[in-house]
């Protein structure tokens, strides 16, 4: 083993040229035409009189891991021309690439990249490059760029170590921030893990907890580690500002982990000053106003499984959504900023000289309640020319008042129209998007650079859903899209039309039977008497359409006694 210790010196040694000695049994004149050629071209070299994969006893270090470990590149091009074995591992399970990432080497770790290394293999530990990448000991712009290129390069940020522990798991628990973003981002999915909020929690790491509520990770769900939830844990080792962020965000004081503790039960147990601090932080959660995730990527839309609110790929252009104030109100439930003066439910009030004036220069909020399921395809944004106007807003929906919430759009409302706050307000429009919900978020995310946020109203463009649906049960789901055209897209415009309207809409008699009957029963059951026509008046209208039979008329009005109207 002469030539494969001479080998092993030298790279230790960082002698690139006795390196090149070594490796070529060439001629001076011929090994220069040759290294040229190496470089240039990037083909590997099969060498056959020195074994460039020999290790030392003690580390089972090769040549290549050497290289790697030392930092030098070029050393390391050298063994990866001459055909080094890319996947050897070291004594502990660690490759080139494992070894490249605990040292923060990134133009090393491209380098192994673009020389198809297997971003996923893991050591003794079970640890990927990726999970050691997420705990790294450089400055914070390394180790997310390293992190990047490992996830572009397809790491699985799925994988679980021997400890059973993700990357993002890592990540939270050694405080790196910005690596834990990333990953949301990359993956919105990894709002899922359930380990990472527990291990943030237990080290007191509030921003990390605050960045994974915000990206939608649930604070109820107990670690299948652990049997615990963050709060448990947060309470367990006396972190008092996890746990009043955890209960802004809704977490439950009473739920019980896999040994049927409760985190009041917890607190109850430590010393007592402690005790008596975070027993009142629990027992006072109802004066807090509850924060609701503002997080959510446009690729990690609507799951079935979670959230019945549906995002269409076909985009629909609607009319215009009479306002109703009762969509919202002035409370902590629908919105972030509630004012006595200026509230929120101003945008609704169809009055464009009012506003709602948020007091804050970013990350604002209101929760519209549209009491049914409604298709939205647009919304209109009244505002001004004033470094108060909002500015970047996302349009969001979920299932639930509560959240959790989903980006459907990000625009981006220009600063136009008067400077004057009495004159009329200006219009900007947004659509191109369709979605379907009955809970809809305006997430404001900041305004131009003013010092407070302040605009005058919205309205959204779309249809009830219980229209279309009274619509298809009558049989005329072709005829929907024209129906909702001509401005009857609510549910109380449906319940209006007359016979008169029904006839020109509806050309097929049973047709025009079926949809009168629903409209007469639908005006009784939403104690809409004073729109119904009376008896005669009835039965007046109805003489002249001959498409609607004294026996349709009969069956209806049997209907409507059976339903105890």
């Amino acid at each position: 083993m002469g030539k494969e210790s001479e080998l092993l010196k030298a790279v230790k040694q960082k002698d690139l040229s006795k390196v090149q000695q070594l490796l070529s049994k060439t001629s001076k004149k011929e090994k220069k035409k040759r290294w040229h050629l190496v470089s240039e071209t990037q083909y590997k070299v099969e060498v056959r009189h020195i074994n460039v994969n020999c290790r030392e006893p003690e580390t089972a270090y090769t040549p290549l891991l050497l290289a790697v470990l030392n930092g030098s590149k070029d050393i390391a091009k050298e063994f990866i021309h001459h055909n080094a074995d890319v996947k050897a591992k070291d004594i502990r399970g660690n490759t080139a690439l494992h070894l490249a990432v605990f040292h923060s080497q990134l133009d090393m770790i491209e380098l192994l990249l673009s020389n198809n290394i297997d971003v996923n293999d893991i050591n003794d530990d079970g640890n990927t490059a990726l999970h050691i990448a997420c705990q790294g000991q450089g400055t914070a712009d390394l180790g997310s760029a390293i992190v990047k290129k490992l996830i572009d390069s397809g790491a699985d940020v799925w994988i679980k170590n021997k400890f059973r522990l993700t990357a993002l798991d890592l990540a939270a628990s050694c405080n790196k921030i910005e690596v834990v973003k990333l990953l949301l981002q990359h993956c919105p999915q990894l709002r899922k893990n359930k380990s990472a909020i527990v291990e943030a929690a237990v080290r007191g790491h509030k921003n990390i907890v605050e960045v994974l509520l915000e990206y939608g990770a649930s604070c109820n769900c107990l670690d299948d580690n652990s049997g615990t939830s963050a709060l448990h844990e947060a309470v367990r080792f006396i972190r008092p500002e996890v746990v009043q962020l955890l209960l802004l965000f809704q977490a439950n004081p009473d739920l019980q982990n896999l040994k049927k503790e409760t985190p009041r039960m917890i607190a109850s147990d430590l010393p007592s000053t402690q005790s008596d601090n975070i027993l009142k932080l629990l027992k006072e959660q109802h004066k807090l106003s509850p924060r609701i995730p503002k997080m959510f990527s446009n690729t990690d839309m609507l799951e079935s499984s979670e959230i019945n609110s549906t995002v269409m790929i076909a985009t629909k252009n609607y009319p215009e959504l009479p306002n109703d104030m009762s969509w919202t109100k002035n409370e902590p439930m629908y919105c972030s900023s509630c004012t006595e003066t200026n509230p929120n439910t101003q945008i609704l009030d169809g009055n464009l000289s009012t506003f709602w004036v948020i007091p804050v220069l970013h990350d604002a909020w209101t929760i519209l309640d549209l009491h049914s399921e409604h298709i939205i395809t647009g919304i209109t944004i009244f505002g001004w020319k004033s470094p108060q106007m909002i500015k970047t807003f996302y349009l969001q929906c979920s299932s639930s008042i509560n959240g959790p919430w989903k980006n459907v759009t990000t625009q981006t409302c220009e600063c136009l129209g008067s400077t004057d706050p009495k004159a009329p307000a200006f219009p900007q429009t947004f659509s191109n998007f369709t979605f379907r919900s009955q809970y809809i978020r305006l997430y404001i995310v900041d305004n131009h650079a003013g010092s407070y946020i302040c605009f005058q109203g919205i309205q959204l463009h779309g249809a009830d859903c219980q229209v279309i649906n009274a619509l298809t049960q009558c049989g005329l789901q072709t005829e929907v899209e024209s129906f909702i055209s001509k401005g009857i897209n609510t549910w109380k415009k449906f319940l209006n039309l007359s016979l008169h309207q029904v006839d020109e809409l509806v050309l097929h008699s049973e047709s025009k039977s079926k949809l009168w009957e629903l409209i007469y029963i639908g005006r009784n059951k939403t104690s809409m008497n004073n729109s119904v026509p009376n008896e005669n008046t009835f039965l007046v209208s109805a003489t002249p359409y001959s498409h609607i039979s004294w026996r349709d008329f009969a069956r209806l009005q049997c209907t409507v006694r059976a339903w105890g109207f």
